[in-house]
């Protein structure tokens, strides 16, 4: 099974894809390459220190929300605290696919697909800036000497159907400033913090 086949087919809104590459001297060390980005990938509570101080806040939690410091799960939540929110005021994902293969020596990828969800703990709509048709889907692979992590993004639409007019207005003004690429700055330096600090 290839990773392509794990990621939702675009079928309307914006698409976006950010990858970074690093090359090791030898297989071998694209082996330890990948095994120390695949850490990173799984270790959610460190995204904010890998992509650096002006990234959002990225936690963890357990299917009830409580956050947590352990690998992710599928049915897990990924609480998330953009830098120009108010301080009480998050952004919900669902991890709903953890996929891991490795068809060959040298060869091997994993991935994390994440969607927009409500809030575990409350009753109330979509608390997300993209509507729940959106994907994001993280990746790390390995082929031989090279080592990729990206970020592909699905269907993204702006979620008009937030509660109150103000989240209204503040989702809308986000999404529409995710799919015009705002977005990018946060992935990129996120893909490249993975990769580079598994080149330590």
């Amino acid at each position: 099974m290839e990773v392509k086949e794990q990621i939702p087919s675009q079928e309307h809104g914006a698409k976006s894809n950010v990858s970074y590459a690093v090359k090791g001297f030898a297989e071998k060390e694209g082996d330890e390459i990948y095994e120390k980005a695949r850490k990173n990938l799984l270790d959610i509570n460190r995204w904010h220190e890998l992509s650096g101080a002006l990234s959002a806040r990225f936690y963890l939690t357990d299917p009830y929300g409580n956050e947590t410091d352990r690998l992710p799960l599928q049915g897990d939540y990924i609480k998330i605290h953009l830098p120009s929110s108010a301080d009480d005021k998050f952004d919900w994902v669902r991890i709903e696919l953890i996929e891991e293969r490795k068809p060959r020596e040298h060869i091997k990828w994993i991935m994390i697909r994440v969607r927009p969800s409500d809030p575990p703990q409350e009753k109330q709509e979509t608390e997300h800036f993209f509507s729940e048709e959106a994907t994001s889907n993280f990746y790390v692979g390995q082929t031989g000497r090279k080592v990729e992590a990206s970020v592909g993004g699905r269907n993204e639409l702006p979620n008009i159907e937030a509660p109150g007019m103000i989240n209204k207005i503040r989702d809308v003004i986000v999404g529409l400033a995710a799919m015009a690429g705002f977005n990018y700055p946060q992935w990129k330096s996120l893909v490249k913090g993975i990769l580079s600090a598994g080149k330590k």
